[in-house]
C-alpha cells in the first residue's frame, strides 16, 4: 500500500522511491519526532510516517537495494519556514520581476 510522508510541506512517498517509516510506539521517541517537526499540537495517526529526507544520512542503512531507517533515531531535517512569509516573499519577487519587465519594455519603446 502506498504511503506518503506526513511531515509538513513534504510530498514524498514510497511510490516515488523514498523510504518511509511509521512513528515509533515508544511515547518518548514519538514526542521527540513531533517536537523535531515543529508542529504544535500534532497528533499523528497510527499510520502516519516520515520519509528518509527528514533523517540524517547516518540514520539510514541499506540491505541490497532497499533503504531502511535505523530504530530510535530522531528526525532532524524539516522545513521550518513560515508558509505565510514564504508566500509573501514569492509574491514580492514576482511583483519585482513584473516591475522590472515593464520598465525594460518602456525603455525599448
Amino acid at each position: 500500500m502506498p504511503k506518503s510522508c506526513n511531515a509538513p510541506r513534504c510530498t514524498n512517498s514510497n511510490k516515488k522511491g523514498y523510504c518511509l517509516t511509521t512513528f515509533p510506539q515508544d511515547s518518548k521517541i514519538k514526542e521527540a519526532w513531533i517536537d523535531a517537526a515543529g508542529v504544535t499540537d500534532w497528533k499523528p495517526t497510527k499510520t502516519a510516517a516520515l520519509c528518509e529526507v527528514h533523517f540524517h544520512p547516518s540514520a539510514l542503512y541499506c540491505v541490497g537495494n532497499k533503504k531502511f531507517i535505523k530504530k530510535n533515531v530522531i528526525p532532524t531535517m524539516f522545513c521550518k519556514c513560515d508558509e505565510h512569509i514564504k508566500r509573501k516573499f514569492l509574491a514580492e519577487i514576482k511583483s519585482k520581476e513584473s516591475i522590472e519587465s515593464l520598465a525594460s519594455k518602456k525603455q525599448s519603446v
